[in-house]
């Protein structure tokens, strides 16, 4: 809320407190909709000041509320300007051969990360942002390195495996700016031509990185971070053990990104569908010991979360199942519990 004179109230400010007078009287009650007849009578008994909902105050949905907080406003100012400096960064690479200086890139993964008070918080304003459509690759990359130091934490690297880890997040799919614009947001599915296209973004940025001085982990991840512990991913078809802690982390983030983001052919999906999609086969083509505690985390971040099911029924999630992190527990309105994993046609539709 906030405090305004009551010289400039307009017709139709919300009253966020109860307005009494000097003899405690009841002049106005929260809730009520400002009209001249309010403000008349404040005028009249002297009322210097009142306080009125604010925007955050009058939004209905997680989104509407996100957009309206001071905090989130902070970090987009923090945000876009990082992000410009990242994309003529990488433009001088691929165009000039300018080299990329690391300590550029900690620097805005540093200068980003510390504008937000948790790890959930940063996840929460990323995926509440909005980009613009030119600027899709650039994104996609530079929150990729900012989830990476997020992920990287929860599935217990050290400091310094960390940070390669963020600065892979922030190259590894630099061959995507080698390929058309139309192919890597093409809405539809790929044809086999197309995906074999496709898959040498990871080639072509091994390429590009490998004329310069970078550690051999941030190499190996720009060629690798595709490949699958199933042996079902590319470029080589690699099994488990054959492919680094960093690549397998860096899987992990850009699939979780790609879905937590908006495409050109859909919007983004909310974090329990993310997290089912993830658990339903993510445990055989990613390291279970690293997806697991992410999905504990990001199911976790949602506690408290008010949620609209596809019937229609509401209520804030009160309990996660460990068996099944992507069906919660929720509490309605009369305080009835809804527990999704016995409701097995029940579907988070929303989050509110």
């Amino acid at each position: 809320m906030e405090t305004i004179a009551c010289i400039s109230l307009k017709n139709g400010m919300i009253l966020a407190e109860n307005v009494y007078g000097t003899n405690h009287q009841l002049l106005a009650e929260e809730g009520q909709t400002i009209t001249a007849e309010i403000i008349a009578r404040l005028k009249k008994y002297n009322i210097m000041c009142v306080n009125v909902k604010d925007a955050l105050d009058l939004a209905t949905t997680h989104f509407a509320r996100i957009q309206a907080d001071p905090a989130f406003k902070h970090f987009c100012s923090v945000y876009d300007p990082c992000l410009k400096y990242y994309k003529d960064a990488i433009q001088n690479l691929i165009k000039n051969e300018t080299p990329i200086d690391l300590t550029v890139l900690m620097h805005i993964y540093i200068r980003v990360s510390q504008c937000v008070k948790t790890p959930e918080q940063l996840l929460d304003f990323l995926y509440n942002k909005t980009p613009n459509p030119e600027d899709l690759t650039y994104v996609h990359c530079m929150n990729s390195a900012l989830i990476s130091g997020i992920f990287a934490t929860w599935a217990g690297f050290t400091s310094d495996e960390k940070r390669l880890v963020i600065l892979s997040g922030f190259l590894y799919d630099i061959g995507k700016f080698l390929l058309p614009e139309g192919l890597i947001w093409k809405n539809g599915k790929l044809t086999d031509l197309e995906f074999t296209q496709m898959k040498s973004h990871t080639i072509l940025a091994f390429q590009l990185l490998d004329k310069q001085k970078l550690p051999k982990e941030i190499l190996d991840v720009t060629l690798t971070h595709h490949e699958k512990c199933d042996g079902s991913g590319y470029p080589s078809k690699l099994k488990s053990h054959q492919i680094s802690k960093y690549a397998k982390i860096i899987a992990i983030v850009d699939a979780y990104d790609a879905m937590a983001s908006i495409r050109p052919y859909r919007s983004s999906l909310h974090a329990f569908e993310i997290i089912s999609r993830l658990e339903k086969d993510g445990y055989a083509k990613f390291d279970p010991s690293y997806l697991l505690p992410i999905l504990q985390h990001v199911a976790e971040a949602q506690l408290h979360i008010r949620v609209r099911l596809a019937d229609g029924r509401e209520g804030v999630v009160t309990y996660i199942n460990p068996s099944d992190l992507s069906r919660p527990s929720l509490r309605d309105d009369e305080g009835h519990m809804i527990n999704l994993i016995l409701e097995h046609d029940a579907q988070i539709d929303i989050l509110l």
